[in-house]
């Protein structure tokens, strides 16, 4: 179907498929946009019990709208295809992050804070999902969690759920148009075959949360009988046992979403969200009260703090979402500039990401980070011109102690950036010392053509798929073509390169590119 169109969609790309639909990027040649498609498959177009599943999934989600679910913006039929319209999103499936690396306690338990939020939306909505598990839940490269795949949901309290289509063949894969849930994650309600509620979901979350945390699961077995048997007569081993690291009171939260008897469970996805804040709240506190633990040091770590900035992503106010990769690479340059001030301690990416289009307030920011002030603002690109709004806030008083607005052309985005860093040091009064002042005043290229291309690659990068890496190896060897000793797309090369080699197998000589690469950039 790549390169084909349907109806009003051109279609770019295969993102992925499963029993139930396979799914495309696609453009919506109407109103300008990206998008995912979801085809119900072809086998199934004839089969009512399959149609009307995936005619649910869009009425379910179609009914939220809530930034932990994924959009649902229509449901169509082409030349008897039928096919679901939705946001499209970047980053992966929690799925397959499982396994790949252990999770932090604060990142896990916001995860589990956003995915409780998401289902406490549902629930008021009288939708109960009914497969929650790691391969229906999103996690964007802003740690932004998006809840998938409303097939199986049931709408209203009285909805009662067909008892024979409550078990599967498979303990881990749901079968297209007779399974109804994942044993894996089933509550025992549903392996009974018994009436559902909102109380069924959060003993999955609790489910996906063990299995975060110590990265097995609570109910193991060989076989689907066994796996209902441990579900329905077995408690699984303590979350701290298996994993140390985790806090106890992350443990008990999982055991109680986990109560067999749903009366002794949460009684709401508010409730479990609750106790899940409260403890990112407290781990916050800990890892702030380490923080000025060190600060109050001889080694000056109580004046370093008092010049600490974090630089919270531009918001894009072009009104195009694919100007977000500019608004990105914008950014994260402004933290690389800042990051060059010997006497400013500036935050890193990964730390700020987590705030990304998020409604905070920079009081919020320097108590959850500790940092001293933000710096916040707004972008609109339009042809040649750039309009940059920055704004440099005290966050203790929540007062501005600088800001200026930037109206230039698109040849003057790396003065800009320079002038902004060189603006937080004299409003924080640190004097730039010759080097810093030549490193803030050198640019990466000359080629502004260069430069998109690179912030182009930087944004496919990291969606870290196959084609994706590829897509960002040809936007940095462009910038080369343009500008052969542009030092960051060389980076960039080696990255991807890397990346490619190490996700996606180790043929077509990736390791010596990525080599390569890092050589010519030095």
């Amino acid at each position: 179907m790549i390169g084909t169109r349907v109806s009003h969609y051109d279609i770019v790309q295969a993102l992925g498929a499963g029993g139930m639909g396979v799914v495309y990027e696609a453009e919506d040649t109407q109103l300008a946009r990206r998008l995912a498609l979801k085809f119900l498959p072809t086998a199934l177009c004839c089969d009512p019990v399959a149609l009307e599943r995936f005619q649910r999934e869009a009425r379910a989600a179609s009914a939220l709208n809530h930034p932990n679910i994924c959009t649902v913006y229509a449901i169509e039929e082409w030349d008897g295809q039928h096919f679901i319209a939705m946001e499209l999103l970047e980053g992966e499936t929690l799925a397959q992050m499982i396994g790949r690396e252990a999770f932090a306690p604060l990142a896990l338990v916001d995860i589990g804070a956003q995915i409780a939020d998401a289902l406490g939306s549902a629930h008021a909505k009288g939708i109960v999902h009914r497969d929650i598990k790691p391969a229906n839940i999103f996690v964007n490269p802003r740690g932004q969690v998006k809840l998938l795949d409303f097939g199986l949901a049931k709408f209203g309290s009285t909805a009662e759920l067909n008892a024979q289509s409550e078990t599967q063949a498979g303990p881990d894969l749901t079968m297209a148009g007779t399974a109804m849930g994942t044993v894996a994650y089933m509550s025992p309600e549903q392996a009974r075959g018994q009436l559902t509620d909102a109380r069924t979901d959060l003993f999955s979350l609790g489910t996906v949360l063990y299995q975060m945390a110590t990265g097995a699961m609570p109910f193991e077995g060989g076989t689907t009988a066994v796996v209902f048997d441990a579900i329905l007569n077995r408690d699984p081993a303590p979350v701290v046992q298996l994993n140390p690291a985790m806090p106890e009171a992350l443990g008990r939260a999982i055991e109680k979403a986990l109560e067999k008897d749903r009366d002794m469970r949460y009684q709401s996805a508010a409730d479990l969200r609750t106790d899940l804040v409260r403890l990112r709240r407290d781990l916050e506190s800990g890892r702030r009260t380490a923080a000025h633990a060190a600060g109050e040091t001889p080694s000056g770590g109580t004046k370093a703090a008092e010049r600490s900035v974090a630089v919270l992503f531009f918001e894009n106010l072009s009104g195009v979402k694919e100007d977000e990769y500019f608004r990105d690479g914008i950014t994260e340059d402004i933290i690389t500039e800042l990051s060059k001030i010997r006497g400013l301690n500036t935050f890193s990416r990964p730390t700020v990401l987590a705030f990304r289009d998020k409604p905070v307030t920079p009081v919020q920011i320097g108590q959850q980070l500790g940092a001293a002030f933000v710096l916040a603002g707004s972008l609109r690109r339009a042809g040649n011109r750039l309009r940059i709004n920055a704004q440099l806030v005290d966050t203790r008083t929540d007062f501005p102690l600088w800001s200026e607005r930037y109206d230039r052309e698109m040849a003057d985005v790396f003065e800009v950036q320079d002038e902004i860093a060189r603006k937080i040091a004299e409003a924080l009064r640190i004097t730039l010392t010759p080097q810093e002042q030549a490193a803030l005043s050198q640019k990466p290229t000359e080629n502004l053509q260069a430069y998109d291309l690179y912030l182009r690659g930087k944004s496919y990068a990291r969606r870290l798929t196959q084609q994706d890496l590829e897509f960002a190896l040809q936007m940095f060897e462009s910038a080369i073509g343009l500008d052969p000793n542009f030092a960051l797309a060389y980076a960039g090369i080696a990255n991807v390169c890397a990346q490619h080699h190490y996700r996606h197998g180790s043929g077509s000589g990736w390791l010596e590119r990525a080599r390569d690469g890092a050589e010519k950039a030095v």
